[in-house]
């Protein structure tokens, strides 16, 4: 059996709508492929092109196979197969003949849904997903409908009740099924899922980090939310030197802190970065989540943050924990030799001249602030001596070219330094009361060791750009002009216009909420709300909410049902079964077999005040039903007002 036009077009409708969502994750020119195979497909309904032979089959798969393996690099990972899934959907397409082609297409789809949540499980792409699904159900349901009139619109509606009659089940499942750990784990490809700042620096990485306007996390704060300024998020300590690279070392677990008062309390959602590290504030005492605090006052999960991952962390102002060796300082001083002479000429000259390490790093801090430094996102390349260059030459730079500079400065002049990279500031929407930190809001600051005072935080960006600091990277590029250059149309670009503002920030508040309640329900979520809910953890009762749940599916479809198979009455009918009550209730019952000329009859000869409404009545809905060429259209509404001419004669 042929398949009809209308599926076949829902099907060119369905291919676009499937490869969009992964496009980011698979080979582009997987775009060409569909849209041959679509192409190819329509020539063969319109007879200008033949269907795929034995032979030219075997060359389209091998050419796709082949290509697909040399572009992705591996077969190894979730990526290739997904892109596999839908090399075989559009092959499939230029073959598709009979309605057993379209169910294998239909299965294939189902598949290639479930593996866009694999990527991303947002509101946007739960809404597109459910969307899919309902489109590639229609199809299903198309098939099996044949060629009928309106096919298209029948099938969608059919798709949408039975995903509406899903939903109390789905529900039920949802709050109840337990919460289990992955059966089985595919990795990601090394090159993709990865987003943040690295275990290392060079310079104009973070410059090309601050060009996205992707989220990074969300964080909500139990008490007052700290300033802008106060908002350093540390993910990474840089403390190697190799070359103009700087490194992370292995990190040292930290020892437990005595008893402090936590003054930070704060709940971040930390969007997947395919790393470890995860963003802290000041000094972290205890995160919600196994992980490892190291002695940098840096946090690192178990695993690749693959997922959005929620955590609570407790934090303290208080830095009187810090120690350091000698072996520690010897690295914290380490510089790659033979590079940047200047620089490190000009560090021991000052440092000769000023009585205490304070002083130096304030005499440091101030040369930033009165020499013609420039804050630019498109800093100039640097030479092999990139930090003479930047500090004797081009002075201009972003945020990891001042922190490089600076801390080289400090280990030149024999003071113990490192880097550290995170992200500063972030928005705060007033709608959900979250601080929205973006991929821009990356940074680089640096930390100097000072005796008795222990790491103190140095921005040299501060002296620089203050705005980067006060009021985020946009404010600090306003003259500039190059903030989210790339990305002309973003929402971030009309802040200014009060409507799409809103409406920004009501979506990121319920993007939050999405991840909040939904994606962060857990399995002591989901403990807890049910210990609430059912004052205990018994089976019977679980059962009852399962059974009253499938209730909820079936009671509709059996009242739909019932529905169904009462008998039609038109509404003509329905006023003459409220006419035909009203008689009897005066005494006038309609004999089995009687007309309604002889009944008309038998009022008028009993009831002759009331003969006149009744005729009436009577004569217009006989020339409705018995005379519809000869006698004017008779509508419902006019036999109401005849019937209502009828109780008022005859309640009189």
């Amino acid at each position: 059996m042929l398949i009809p036009r209308a599926v076949l077009l829902m099907i060119f409708g369905l291919m676009p709508v499937l490869l969009v969502p992964l496009i980011e994750v698979v080979p582009n020119w997987l775009i060409g492929v569909y849209l041959l195979a679509g192409a190819w497909r329509y020539g063969a309904y319109l007879g200008k092109a033949n269907y795929p032979k034995g032979g030219v089959k075997v060359v389209l798969v091998v050419v796709s196979i082949g290509a697909l393996g040399w572009d992705m690099g591996s077969w190894k990972g979730l990526e290739p197969m997904v892109a596999l899934l839908l090399l075989a959907f559009a092959l499939k397409v230029t073959e598709l003949v009979t309605v057993r082609d379209t169910l294998i297409l239909i299965l294939v789809a189902y598949f290639i849904v479930a593996a866009q949540f694999l990527f991303s499980q947002s509101l946007s792409a739960t809404f597109l997903g459910i969307a899919e699904i309902w489109w590639i159900t229609a199809v299903l349901v198309a098939v099996n409908c044949g060629t009928q009139p309106g096919l298209l619109r029948r099938a969608l509606r059919q798709s949408g009740t039975v995903l509406a009659q899903a939903i109390p089940l789905m529900l039920a499942l949802f709050f109840i099924f337990p919460r289990l750990d992955p059966f089985w784990a595919v990795p990601l490809q090394s090159s993709g899922g990865v987003t943040g700042v690295s275990d290392r620096m060079n310079p104009g990485d973070i410059a090309n980090l601050s060009r996205s306007a992707a989220l990074a996390f969300r964080a909500e704060f139990a008490g007052p939310i700290p300033p802008n300024r106060e908002l350093y998020w540390r993910a990474l300590v840089l403390d190697r030197q190799v070359g103009e690279t700087w490194r992370a070392s292995m990190p040292e677990p930290r020892r437990s802190l005595p008893d402090v008062s936590p003054e930070i309390d704060v709940s971040i959602t930390l969007e997947p970065t395919g790393q470890r590290w995860l963003p802290v504030l000041e000094t972290p005492a205890t995160l919600s989540m196994p992980a490892l605090i190291a002695k940098s006052n840096t946090a690192f999960a178990g695993a690749d943050i693959k997922s959005d991952t929620r955590y609570r962390l407790l934090a303290t102002r208080d830095d009187r924990f810090d120690t350091i060796h000698p072996l520690e300082r010897s690295r914290l001083l380490q510089l790659s030799p033979g590079r940047n002479p200047q620089t490190r000429a000009l560090a021991q000259q000052w440092r000769g001249q000023l009585p205490s390490d304070r002083d130096y790093m304030d005499a440091v801090f101030r040369y930033f602030r009165v020499q013609p430094f420039y804050y630019t996102l498109n800093p100039p390349t640097l030479g092999a001596n990139g930090v003479d260059e930047f500090l004797f030459t081009t002075q201009r730079g972003f945020c990891e070219h001042y922190a490089g500079a600076f801390t080289e400065l400090m280990r030149a002049a024999g003071i113990p330094a490192r880097v550290v990279t995170g992200y500063q500031g972030g928005e705060l929407n007033p709608v959900s009361g979250a601080v929205v930190v973006r991929q821009y809001d990356a940074h680089a600051w640096s930390e100097v060791w000072l005796e008795g005072q222990g790491w103190v935080r140095v921005d040299p960006t501060a002296a620089v750009a203050p705005d980067r600091i006060e009021y985020g990277l946009e404010q600090a590029l306003a003259e500039e002009g190059s903030f989210l250059e790339n990305t002309p149309l973003s929402a971030l670009h009309f802040k200014n216009i009060a409507l799409i503002n809103a409406l920004r920030l009501r979506l990121d508040a319920l993007s939050y909420e999405w991840q909040s309640w939904v994606l962060g329900f857990d399995r002591n979520t989901q403990s807890t709300l049910l210990t609430r809910l059912f004052q205990g953890n018994e089976p019977w009762k679980y059962a009852v909410t399962l059974a009253l749940a499938w209730a909820l599916v079936m009671l509709p479809l059996a009242f739909r049902l019932w529905w169904s198979e009462r008998p039609k009455v038109s509404p003509h009918d329905r006023v003459l079964g409220d006419f035909l009550s009203l008689m009897s209730r005066h005494g006038f019952v309609r004999e089995p077999g009687e007309s309604l000329a002889h009944f008309q009859g038998r009022i008028a000869s009993a009831n002759p005040r009331g003969a006149k409404e009744a005729s009436a009545f009577i004569n217009a809905y006989s020339a409705h039903q018995y005379q519809p060429n000869k006698a004017r259209y008779i509508a419902a509404s006019e036999l109401k007002r005849l019937l209502r001419e009828c109780k008022r004669r005859f309640k009189a």
